[in-house]
């Protein structure tokens, strides 16, 4: 039996200004797995390690140069990802024609 090694955290993004991205997880992906940051902080934007899984760690310079725009550009683009394997999993069109 496969075990699902996915955070259950499902992460709704908006363009509106005022979304507060605190508590919000990143991923990025390190050699055979996955670094995870949240974000703690958006002013100045800060970003905490999760130890989870391998417990990967990005290159501190990508961390350093994240802007609140690129982390809600990261959020859209992952929404839109789990979307697509949503409706693949409930047998519906995946892109319609």
């Amino acid at each position: 039996m496969a075990t699902d090694l996915r955070l259950p955290i499902k992460v709704v993004v908006t363009r509106d200004e005022d979304y507060k991205i605190v508590g919000a997880i990143l991923s990025w992906p390190v050699a055979d797995g996955k670094a995870f940051y949240t974000v703690i902080r958006e002013k100045p934007l800060t970003l905490q390690h999760i130890p989870y899984g391998d417990a990967w760690r990005v290159d501190p310079i990508l961390i350093r140069g994240l802007r609140r725009d690129d982390v809600l550009r990261k959020l859209e683009a992952e929404t839109r990802f789990q979307e697509i394997f949503a409706r693949a999993e409930q047998g519906k069109r995946v892109v319609d024609p």
